[in-house]
């Protein structure tokens, strides 16, 4: 990459940021933030900053926040806070994290044709509407996983496939489904015939999903239990689903169209 396409990228990543946060603060500003996420992550947050459990008591009285969903990587954005302890900072690093996947983009697109395609290919994700519909949400952990995912691609398609396998691991860490996206990424692997990287990726995506919804989850829920489960039909968890579908393959297509 030559030192003017630098600058390019570089210009519109600080057009995208720019743009992103303005938003984010006018919002905040305007009392027009989703207070109740962005309060939830900030009350977190603190916590962490301050080496305390991530108690939030908008969730609950003594809630502790993995008892919910399993992110601990937002544990990383309390260095944030010490710099500046405000909800704010939630806005300036997902905006930051978002804005951060036009690189990976950039470099595979750059790799299939030139930089030209490369530049719009980088400056298109930012404009994409998620993107924009994340920011209009304040904050969220899953844009943890966005750059995460388009760096594991990149891995791929520079033939580096331990890299993809342990870019893959690091989404366990964002939210406890992305598990279920590592079976996708295996799935590529074995496309690709890397039958081991495949198979470690796979089981990384099932034990990491299991260990957050069965273990994680429920010793801190008040409740004792995953309470995002959705597909009754097959089972009380993920761990019976597996189980019921193995044992009675002919059947969860029944069960599940006769669910209300």
């Amino acid at each position: 990459m030559t030192r003017s396409q630098r600058w390019q990228l570089a210009a519109v990543m600080t057009a995208a940021s720019l743009l992103y946060l303005a938003h984010s603060l006018l919002r905040f500003r305007n009392f027009e933030a989703k207070g109740y996420d962005l309060g939830i992550f900030d009350q977190a947050v603190r916590q962490y900053a301050l080496f305390e459990a991530p108690i939030v008591p908008i969730k609950g009285e003594d809630f502790h926040l993995l008892g919910d969903h399993f992110h601990p990587i937002i544990a990383s954005l309390a260095p944030l806070y010490w710099i500046w302890g405000d909800p704010r900072m939630l806005n300036v690093a997902m905006t930051a994290l978002l804005v951060s996947t036009a690189v990976p983009v950039y470099l595979v697109v750059r790799s299939w044709f030139s930089h030209g395609p490369a530049i719009l290919s980088a400056a298109a994700v930012l404009l994409f509407w998620p993107f924009q519909a994340m920011v209009n949400w304040d904050f969220h952990e899953i844009a943890f996983g966005v750059p995460l995912i388009a760096w594991v691609i990149w891995a791929m398609e520079r033939h580096r496939p331990w890299l993809a396998v342990g870019l893959s691991a690091a989404l366990l860490l964002v939210r406890e489904d992305l598990g279920v996206t590592l079976l996708a990424v295996a799935l590529v692997l074995a496309i690709r015939r890397l039958w081991l990287p495949a198979a470690v990726t796979a089981a990384l995506g099932v034990l990491g999903f299991w260990f957050a919804t069965e273990v994680v989850i429920p010793h801190f829920s008040p409740a004792g239990e995953f309470g995002y489960w959705e597909y009754t039909a097959l089972g009380a968890s993920a761990g019976a689903a597996v189980v019921f579908m193995l044992t009675q393959p002919g059947t969860p297509s029944q069960s599940c169209s006769t669910t209300p």
